[in-house]
């Protein structure tokens, strides 16, 4: 079993650690055994989580992806709400505009990325 080796988490094994750690510290690791490692702990909560998503929801007809309109892939529409939500509320609260805020901004681009690949993971 391997144990983080640094950080505020050292000598824990990997399976004790929160997620959203696990994901800062494969981005900053070092060493490739440790970065490979912190990778296949990520890959087996994420496939455990869909495992457990998907039998949960095996008979829930509301996370079927919508049918495809009038011929236009769904992944393209999905893709155009992300990108005109995106807009809007960087018209609101980018930091250059009166009243703008860095921090919200960028916690904006990070959920627009988010819901980009949720739309390609779950209708492409």
């Amino acid at each position: 079993m391997v144990t983080m080796p640094f950080g505020k988490y050292a000598h824990r094994t990997l399976d004790e650690i929160p997620l959203d750690y696990l994901r800062w510290a494969v981005e900053h690791a070092r060493a490739d055994w440790l970065r490979n490692a912190l990778a296949e702990e990520i890959h087996r909560r994420e496939r455990a989580h869909a495992d457990r998503h998907t039998s949960e929801h095996a008979h829930d007809t509301t996370t079927d992806p919508p049918p495809r309109s009038n011929g236009i892939p769904t992944l393209a529409i999905a893709q155009e709400f992300v990108t005109a939500a995106l807009h809007s509320l960087a018209r609101r609260y980018h930091p250059d505009a009166a009243g703008g805020d860095s921090e919200r901004m960028i916690a904006i681009n990070n959920c627009a990325d988010w819901f980009r690949m949720l739309a390609r993971r779950y209708l492409h």
